[in-house]
């Protein structure tokens, strides 16, 4: 709960996790249960965010480069309302996404954008547009 308060800016999973050892251990297994089921992402080792907030900073970021060429880390951290600790974690992980590239000192469409942008109901995998909803027709 408090890596989604946190949204673009969470504590850092040090501070959150118990001392003891046991406990920091249990702690260290849920962590890791919940990132398996993409509830919460990893972007370094003291670095997690909820999953709800790395797909609103995915959405910003898909909708900016749909209009833009390119986008900074300066211009990134404005956009998804965070600080530069947390936006350059998160464009490294887009990158390891193939979502975006890093050339020079912005990062570019990747490899992977066109079909991040098209949606899942483009490419069938999702719910979204592959049936109809309840009293729609």
């Amino acid at each position: 709960d408090r890596l989604r308060r946190g949204g673009p800016a969470p504590p850092d999973v040090g501070r959150l996790r118990p001392t003891d050892g046991d406990a920091g251990a249990v702690f260290d297994q849920v962590l890791e249960h919940l990132g398996e089921a993409g509830v919460v992402v990893r972007l370094t080792e003291a670095i997690w965010l909820h999953g709800e907030t790395v797909a609103a900073a995915r959405q910003a970021l898909l909708d900016h480069l749909a209009n833009n060429d390119e986008i900074t880390v300066s211009d990134f951290r404005r956009l998804v309302g965070t600080t530069r600790k947390y936006a350059l974690p998160l464009l490294e992980y887009f990158d390891g996404l193939r979502l975006t590239r890093r050339q020079g000192e912005a990062r570019v469409r990747g490899a992977g954008f066109a079909a991040a942008a098209a949606g899942p109901a483009a490419t069938g995998t999702g719910a979204e547009g592959s049936q109809p909803e309840r009293g729609a027709l």
